[in-house]
């Protein structure tokens, strides 16, 4: 869940395949190489500070190994829908109604990280959309359609 939380990793595309050569630990990046990504490119994701000591693990591991490994081979990554259905089964048991999912937790980062007014741009590069308009596209359909804080925060000219 704080892959997909601070990283904007997608869950079921991207954190299955992830492997601990992909975190850059010295960096303070994760690498989504273009096999693994949706967009088919490789391009970096920055690791923030709250996140970084929770990754402490991925230095005893091997380059090649992966964060998730199925149960069965662990030279394997777990299966595309296996974040996906463990997710569903916590929610069940915790009596969530329908509408909330793995990557519903992408969604929340987003809107937390621009709440706390974390720019625009910032948030293109994280959630590595090609444009500026993908970005602004993907706010709107989170909500986010009018120039949030703009009336408040504006100070009055000085003379």
């Amino acid at each position: 869940i704080q892959f997909i939380y601070y990283c904007f990793l997608r869950p079921s595309r991207e954190l299955p395949k992830l492997q601990a050569g992909d975190i850059l630990m010295e960096e303070r990046e994760i690498l989504v190489p273009g096999h693994k990504s949706k967009n088919k490119k490789s391009q970096y994701v920055a690791i923030p500070d709250v996140f970084f000591k929770q990754l402490a693990f991925v230095y005893e591991l091997g380059p090649a190994a992966y964060l998730f490994p199925s149960r069965i081979n662990a030279q394997k990554p777990i299966g595309r829908n296996t974040m996906n259905n463990r997710h569903s089964r916590f929610l069940q048991a915790l009596n969530f109604g329908a509408g909330y999912s793995l990557y519903s937790w992408k969604h929340t980062g987003v809107v937390k990280a621009y709440k706390k007014g974390i720019d625009i741009k910032a948030i293109q590069r994280q959630c590595r959309h090609s444009s500026i308009e993908m970005t602004d596209k993907y706010m709107r359909s989170l909500g986010f359609g009018k120039n949030e804080g703009f009336a408040s925060k504006i100070d009055e000219i000085e003379i």
